[in-house]
């Protein structure tokens, strides 16, 4: 039996199916198992269970696919459809792209491919993790030690999605660590700011490649994350952010669900939503963030 994941979309789409990915994949339990997509590879290269990151497969190109994008069985193939957005249109109700649209999307698919026995109904089974084994933490780890002071992580590269648009982070960013000099920003995209307290990941963690596993390992020393939920904005939402009760999270996004795919109660990290781009709005958001703990 071989299992094939498809995915179209971006790397947030992978990111949050990463859930289902491993669950359908102990449920069929595969000889083969592979996942046909768009993106870089390292996106995924801590799916221990997939042959395209095996070196058997190295040279195979399995981001120029040419297969079905319909879910379902044909002979010894089992095809699964992991993009969010249509996963989300098929049931959109009132969840807008987020957690619960893609858990009652697999839902059905479940059902399609005859296991609804298999799927768990409660969401937090689905919530994406990383498996940090596979993730090179090296450079992460001499930042982190040798930076005691909090951490704001701003993911401030383009949107590639319509959950929210592309602002620059920039004077926000220059005016808050002028006033808190003793705090590190982070930023995911150098878009040429220099201050002694404005970091950047890719100077950071210095990897070739895609490094969006590595921002998630990152996010995990970050005090404060903020978030457009587009590219490393969907990295940083994991399970054990969610559930990690000294973290603010921040989406600037259109839509309250679309902020965090996951909304977390009391026992979990401070969710904070701002639809409201313009400066001040922004920068008093970060501020409230900042002193939440």
């Amino acid at each position: 039996m071989i299992l094939n994941f498809i995915n179209k979309g971006h790397n947030g789409d992978l990111h949050y199916s990463k859930g289902f990915m491993r669950d359908l994949y102990n449920v069929f339990k595969p000889d083969e198992c592979f996942l046909f997509h768009e993106c870089k590879p390292g996106a995924v290269k801590d799916l221990e269970f997939l042959d395209n990151n095996k070196l058997s497969h190295k040279y195979t190109d399995f981001n120029k696919y040419d297969i079905r994008s319909e879910s379902g069985i044909i002979g010894k193939n089992i095809f699964v459809n992991t993009w969010v957005f249509d996963l989300f249109i098929t049931d959109p109700a009132c969840y807008a792209i987020s957690g619960y649209s893609n858990h009652a999307g697999f839902r059905k698919m479940y059902k399609k491919l005859g296991v609804s026995d298999k799927f768990n109904e409660e969401i937090e089974h689905y919530l994406p993790t990383v498996n940090f084994d596979l993730v090179e933490k090296d450079n992460v780890n001499k930042f982190v030690s040798d930076n005691k002071s909090k951490k704001i992580l701003i993911c401030n590269g383009p949107v590639l999605n319509q959950q929210s648009i592309s602002f620059d982070y920039n004077p926000v960013v220059e005016a808050l660590a002028k006033k808190y000099k003793n705090m590190s920003f982070i930023l995911t995209q150098d878009f040429g700011l220099r201050m002694d307290n404005v970091f950047y990941t890719s100077n950071i963690i210095n990897i070739e490649g895609c490094d969006l596993n590595e921002i998630s390992y990152l996010s995990e020393f970050c005090d404060v994350l903020v978030s457009r939920s587009s590219g490393p904005g969907c990295y940083v939402h994991t399970k054990r952010n969610y559930f990690n009760k000294d973290k603010v999270m921040i989406g600037f996004t259109a839509l309250y669900l679309e902020a965090f795919w996951y909304l977390v109660d009391q026992n979990g990290c401070k969710q904070i939503w701002n639809n409201d781009y313009s400066f001040d709005s922004l920068k008093n958001t970060i501020e409230e963030a900042i002193h939440y703990r």
